[in-house]
Parts: structure tokens; C-alpha cells; sequence
């Protein structure tokens, strides 16, 4: 008879240590070039336009990533396929900093996003086994250390430009190192989980449906919002507001500091409150208070909105990734899927309408984000009851 171990249960930092590097790093990763985006757009001397076009060439990447992101979390893990496509991301950070050709940059962005939506994909599939095989809750708080590596990515880029050096080469370099350390720590912490959908014990619904199709629009809209303000944030504080260089990235660290702060508070409001009430009191209150915040215009009603915005919105994702985690790792990577694109649209949109119509105008149509979000929210409730869909 085998005798029960009467080794420790790991800790909770333990257990989560490999996928709390892996979120750190993404977030470090998008907001390394996002928060130098006015500084990369005068090195390629480009339009409002162009940078649209090449901020769309990492949607199109993230969009053309999916059946290699499904057949990679098939074949070979999330874990493994997380280190792999998050060091050629670190790897192609430097070439994106030190980039002075827009063409090619379309290309390095188009596989920036390649890696982004696989990485995207594979951490949150990483997080949801954590979950299930460890009997813990801790998707929001990943989520909310992806919001800790936007935050930190802003701050060493104020870091670097006001006691180091304002040369694109130098952060690139100085990021790159820092990510390939973070996927060194999640190696040797690690251990390999399987996110084949042969593993799941009860049959997985049809990949589209009205309930999927719901949850993609909701988190589609979520980080089309989260996207938009991690990218544009800078450049509305110094285009449109008229601040200095150095502090313009102060905008991506007060909506990515708020967002970390609210996805440390998701999981206890979830207990409390159902899921698609919150998600729809957070897509109105994102809608009411941006539009507010770029009407009043400023530097602190700008400040107070993106924290308001970073607020809310930091309930949406965890809540709409945990659902689809509970439907299967297929929904979950289609849903991983639609949060790449969005948090990769969202900004060459906006770019579309800074170019016609003004920056400003870009960011009433975040705003406008909320509502959509909203709206769905109302939908999704009528999914509750279910019992194929009793997560949500």
C-alpha cells in the first residue's frame, strides 16, 4: 500500500511563480514599445496614419496566429510554447527600438502581434490549469501582474530617459535582457501541464456559439479599451495636452497602476456581486468617465479618467477568461484569440481617427467601447442559468 506523502503543500507564490512571470513579461513586453510609440513614430518620420498601419500590422499578426497558437497548445504545452514565443518577442524588441524603416517595421510588428496573441493565449490557458489541477483561484491576480508589467514598463521608460539614455537602442536592449530572465525563472519554477482538449473530463460545446460569441465581443471590447489607452495614453498627454516628453508616459502608468490595483480586488467583488453586473456597470462607468475626462481636458482630469478607466475595466477580462476556461480550452483559446485582437486593433483604429478627425475624437470612441460593453453584458446575463454555462 502506498503511503500518503507527508511533504508541504506548496505555497500559493509557489504554485503560481512560473505563470506570474510569464503575465509579468507580456505586460512588460506590449508596454516597452507602447509607452516609446511617440518616440518610435518620430524615428520612422511617420503619420498619425501610418502609425495606425503599423500598429494594424500586429492585429493582422495576432489574427493570422490562431491556428498556430491552437495547434501549439495541441503539440506542445502552453508552458513550453509561452517560453518559446515570448523570447522571440524579447528577442525582437531591440529591432523594434532601433527600427528606422516603416516598412519594415510592419513586418517586425506583424510577428510582434504573432507572439503576442500566441503568448496571450498560451499564459491564460497556463493560469486556468494552475486552477483546475491546484484546486486556486488566480486568474485575477495574474491578470492583474500583467497590469504590473504595463506599469513598470512605463516607469522604466521614464526611468531610462531622465538618468540613462533617451536612445531607443538602450531600452530595447535593457527590456530584452529583463524578459529573457523573467522566462529563465518561469523555466526552472515550472512544470509542464497539459492543455490538450482530450484532458477535459466533460465534452467541450461547439467552439461558435451565441455564449462565445458574446464572450468574444465583451473581451474584444475590453482590450480594444485597454489597448488603446496603454498606446495612445502617451501620446493624447503630449499631442493633445501638451506635456513634456519625459512625462507622457505618465499616462500609461496611472491606467496600467489603477488596473493593477482593481484586478487585485476582482476575485472578492466576484464573490459578492454576479459577473455580468459587473461587467456591465464596468463598461458604463469606462464609458462615462473617459468621455468626461477628454472633455474637461487637462493633465489631472486626464490623470482621474485613465485611473477611473483602468479601474473598472481591470473586471472584465479575468471574469470573461475564467468563463471561458470553464467551457474549454478550446472556447479559451478562441476567447485568448479575440483579446489579442482587440488589445491589437484598438490602436490602429484609434489611429485611423486621430488622422481624420483628431485624436480627441479617438478617444470618444474608447469610450464608446464601454457601452458595447455594457450592452453585451445584458445579453451574456441571459446565459446565466444554464447549466452548460453556470460560470457565468
Amino acid at each position: 500500500m502506498v503511503k500518503p506523502s507527508n511533504s508541504p503543500k506548496p505555497s500559493w507564490l509557489a504554485i503560481t511563480m512560473p505563470a506570474l512571470c510569464l503575465f509579468f513579461a507580456l505586460g512588460l513586453n506590449i508596454g516597452s514599445w507602447a509607452s516609446r510609440l511617440a518616440d518610435l513614430k518620430n524615428a520612422m518620420s511617420i503619420t498619425d496614419m501610418e502609425l495606425g498601419f503599423f500598429l494594424l500590422a500586429t492585429s493582422l499578426g495576432a489574427i493570422s496566429a490562431f491556428p498556430l497558437t491552437i495547434w501549439l497548445l495541441r503539440h506542445v504545452g502552453a508552458r513550453k510554447m509561452a517560453l518559446l514565443l515570448g523570447s522571440i518577442a524579447a528577442c525582437l524588441l531591440p529591432l523594434i527600438m532601433n527600427n528606422t524603416s516603416y516598412h519594415l517595421g510592419l513586418v517586425l510588428m506583424f510577428i510582434e502581434g504573432i507572439c503576442c496573441a500566441g503568448l496571450n493565449a498560451a499564459i491564460n490557458t497556463y493560469g486556468s490549469d494552475i486552477e483546475r489541477n491546484h484546486d486556486i483561484k488566480c486568474m485575477s491576480r495574474l491578470h492583474a501582474v500583467f497590469s504590473l508589467g504595463l506599469a513598470a514598463a512605463a516607469l522604466i521608460s521614464m526611468g531610462l530617459i531622465r538618468f540613462v539614455s533617451s536612445e531607443l537602442i538602450v531600452h530595447g536592449a535593457v527590456i530584452c535582457v529583463s524578459l529573457l530572465t523573467l522566462f529563465a525563472v518561469a523555466y526552472r519554477t515550472s512544470e509542464q501541464c497539459s492543455t490538450s482538449d482530450s484532458d477535459d473530463k466533460q465534452p467541450e460545446p461547439k467552439l461558435i456559439n451565441k455564449t462565445t460569441l458574446v464572450l468574444g465581443i465583451i473581451v474584444l471590447s475590453a482590450t480594444i479599451i485597454e489597448g488603446s489607452m496603454n498606446d495612445w495614453s502617451a501620446i493624447y498627454l503630449k499631442d493633445v495636452i501638451d506635456v513634456s516628453p519625459s512625462l507622457a508616459p505618465s499616462g500609461v502608468l496611472v491606467f496600467s497602476a489603477a488596473m493593477f490595483i482593481g484586478r487585485l480586488f476582482a476575485d472578492s467583488l466576484r464573490s459578492q456581486y454576479n459577473d455580468a453586473i459587473l461587467i456591465a456597470f464596468a463598461g458604463l462607468i469606462v464609458s462615462f468617465s473617459l468621455a468626461t475626462g477628454v472633455w474637461l481636458s487637462g493633465l489631472y482630469a486626464s490623470w482621474i479618467s485613465f485611473a477611473i478607466v483602468g479601474l473598472t475595466v481591470s473586471l472584465v477580462s479575468p471574469i470573461i477568461y475564467a468563463s471561458a476556461a470553464a467551457i474549454g480550452p478550446g472556447c479559451l483559446s478562441l476567447i485568448s484569440t479575440f483579446g489579442s485582437i482587440g488589445g491589437l486593433a484598438g490602436p490602429p483604429t484609434i489611429g485611423f481617427i486621430a488622422t481624420h478627425f483628431g485624436l480627441t475624437s479617438g478617444m470618444y470612441f474608447v469610450a464608446a467601447s464601454g457601452l458595447v460593453i455594457g450592452i453585451a453584458a445584458l445579453k451574456l446575463a441571459k446565459h446565466q442559468h444554464t447549466p452548460q454555462y453556470a460560470s457565468l
